[in-house]
């Protein structure tokens, strides 16, 4: 009789604290809505858009083809990795956090801007070096590292990586020794290097390093 009283006690307990770590780690569902536009003209576009749980678990959704619109139902509360894929638009990775869920139901918008890679288009201009100087300063050190990771999430890309010196007065011995300082910083990349034309110009930025496309394949063909 003892031994039973003790073993509901055991259970009930267990009960208790299995209810209690329930309800601290489940906080619900909520619906993610928004749409999917164009940077540069505003227009709605359609991508798979890759959902990635802090779990590394990934499920896939597509915005409507004529509208941009996405839905999904997602855990309240969660943070998620969004990538926008498509062979012709800029992947670079998004955090999203889902808000908690309310008694109203109410839908989380989400809105997201991608960027169409054409030819000659900027991706980005910034600065690598001090002033005057050809050694990469760590801001530089990781925009390369970055611009190491953009091209692994972009296989159709391919850059123009222009270096400039108009923070120099366009010197020629600082802008040389720059280009060697970021071809000696990415000499292992390896597969990406191919992915690379390294340009040396004077005074056509206000930038160290300007990244341009160069050219994009479709390689879904």
């Amino acid at each position: 009789m003892r031994l039973n009283k003790q073993l509901t006690i055991i259970c009930l307990l267990s009960l208790a604290i299995y209810q209690v770590s329930f309800a601290l780690n489940f906080q619900g569902t909520k619906i993610v809505k928004g749409k999917i536009t164009n940077s540069e003209t505003g227009a709605p576009e359609t991508v798979d858009i890759f959902f990635k749980t802090s779990t590394g678990k990934r499920f896939k959704i597509k915005s409507n083809s004529i509208t941009g619109e996405y839905e999904q139902l997602l855990n309240a509360g969660q943070s998620y990795e969004l990538s926008f894929v498509r062979w012709d638009v800029l992947n670079q990775p998004v955090k999203l956090t889902v808000e908690a869920e309310d008694e109203k139901y109410t839908a989380q918008i989400a809105n997201f801007k991608i960027k169409i890679l054409n030819e000659g288009n900027e991706i980005f201009a910034k600065d690598a070096f001090g002033k005057g100087s050809s050694v990469l300063s760590d801001v530089g050190k990781g925009l390369l590292k970055e611009l190491k990771k953009l091209l692994r999430f972009n296989r159709s890309l391919s850059i123009n990586l222009n270096i400039n010196s108009s923070d120099s007065g366009d010197d020629s011995a600082i802008l040389s020794a720059r280009l060697n300082a970021v071809k000696d910083f990415t000499k292992k990349w390896k597969k990406f290097n191919r992915k690379v034309n390294y340009i040396s110009s004077k005074g056509n930025s206000a930038s160290d390093i300007v990244v341009m496309v160069s050219k994009v394949e479709n390689t879904l063909k």
